[in-house]
């Protein structure tokens, strides 16, 4: 049995949140669970470690037996002493303060460490293990060497089941955490839940994610779709943690679909981002024509629409002040409409409201239309909405696309949401 070096035997940090939450329960210990300070303390490798560490080297009797279970740990200390000894104590964060990058290094550790033992639990529970807690336990300490390394200094060549053999942990953890060819089910399944983890962490494309699903899938005799559900269950609930938040942003989690995964890095939301910078526009009180110009941006660009056109009200009449996408001989670029004139697009500028031309609502609009419009925009699908300041009509844009890319429901919603940001843009530069 390999003997740990010397600076690994020193009291090890806990997370800062981790003794909070401690503290916490210590001010009301009396009505306290064992089950309650276990989930705490599962939450945190290190606390984990050490609460293992410290009741596998008590004194045995001729009755002893193993203790692989943190709740079992908290009943044989007993709530209040537990909650006395570990809820202070040195803490991660003030230990590493003053190294950003270590501390980071550590964190992304202990996220990793949780995301491998939420999953392991739940891999365990459907396998129907015995004791679900022990892969778990396991998967939460996969990560320690890692963890202490970057603490205390690397130890070429030392592994994490020799540590824990050496600190005396229950043959049932070690062999978990034994990273040679596995003896049985439970320990392949263990096995290919840590490579899973691991491998997710550079990419959800990877063969390696292959490989170890169907690893998991053969191990727990399951379809390999039922183990990526089971994953993606796990996954969506770190995706909530609050360590998972502050080491990566929360979407990086979140599973993709099954099917073929682009190696290539994902595309821009055009939409989103003109969208955004609209809505910028108005927070900012830029100029009109700016306004317009990022309102057309987002039309053309993010909603690939063909023909955009800008009508505002003059002397009763609604005239083209630009049009966006028309050939020079397209009728639509000298739109001239008379507000008194009971028609569709007069009708949209009493007050804020869209219309849709599509085969649905076809039969109830043109006759709204009248010859000269339809002879003037043409007879393609579009979509039309009044912009007001206030209570002040300022214009209507007027937008189409072509033949090949029909306007569906979705598509009519984000353009409204374009108008409605449009007129937000441009009644702010109207607020002293």
């Amino acid at each position: 049995m390999s003997v740990p070096p010397a600076r690994f035997e020193v009291p090890l940090p806990a997370l800062l949140a981790t003794r909070e939450r401690l503290a916490a329960m210590l001010r009301r210990a009396e009505r306290i669970k064992p089950a309650e300070v276990a989930e705490v303390v599962l939450t945190d490798p290190l606390l984990t470690a050490t609460v293992l560490r410290d009741i596998s080297r008590r004194p045995r009797t001729s009755v002893s037996v193993d203790v692989t279970s943190i709740e079992a740990a908290v009943m044989l200390f007993g709530v209040l002493p537990f909650l006395e000894r570990h809820a202070r104590g040195v803490v991660l964060e003030t230990q590493l303060a003053g190294d950003e990058e270590r501390l980071g290094r550590c964190l992304a550790l202990v996220s990793r460490a949780q995301l491998a033992a939420r999953t392991a639990r739940r891999a365990a529970v459907e396998r129907m293990d015995a004791r679900p807690e022990e892969p778990q336990v396991a998967a939460l300490l996969a990560s320690l060497v890692e963890l202490l390394t970057q603490l205390f200094g690397e130890e070429p060549g030392l592994q994490c089941a020799d540590l824990l053999q050496a600190w005396q942990f229950p043959e049932a953890l070690c062999q978990l955490c034994t990273d040679g060819e596995p003896v049985s089910h439970r320990q392949q399944l263990q096995q290919a839940l840590l490579a899973l983890v691991r491998a997710l962490e550079s990419g959800w494309w990877l063969d390696a994610v292959t490989d170890a699903l169907q690893e998991a899938a053969i191990a727990l005799d399951r379809p390999e779709e039922l183990v990526w559900q089971l994953v993606r269950e796990s996954l969506l609930a770190h995706a909530r943690a609050p360590l998972a938040a502050m080491v990566m942003p929360p979407a990086r989690w979140l599973p993709m679909l099954p099917g073929a995964w682009p190696r290539a890095a994902p595309t821009k939301d055009v939409l989103a981002e003109r969208m955004q910078a609209l809505h910028l526009a108005g927070l900012q009180g830029l100029p009109a024509n700016q306004i317009m110009r990022l309102s057309v941006q987002a039309l053309r660009e993010g909603l690939q629409m063909r023909r955009v056109l800008l009508a505002i009200p003059q002397e009763r009449q609604l005239l083209a002040r630009f049009c966006i996408g028309a050939d020079d001989n397209d009728p639509l670029r000298a739109f001239a409409l008379s507000m008194d004139e009971p028609q569709l697009f007069s009708q949209l500028m009493r007050k804020p409201q869209a219309v849709w031309l599509s085969a649905e609502s076809r039969p109830q609009l043109l006759p709204q239309l009248g010859g000269a419009v339809l002879a003037t925009v043409g007879s393609a699908d579009f979509c039309a909405m009044s912009l007001f300041v206030g209570d002040k009509p300022v214009g209507m844009l007027f937008a189409d696309r072509p033949e090949s890319m029909p306007i569906d429901a979705q598509v009519y919603q984000h353009f409204k949401q374009i108008c409605q940001l449009t007129s937000r843009a441009l009644a702010s530069r109207t607020v002293p």
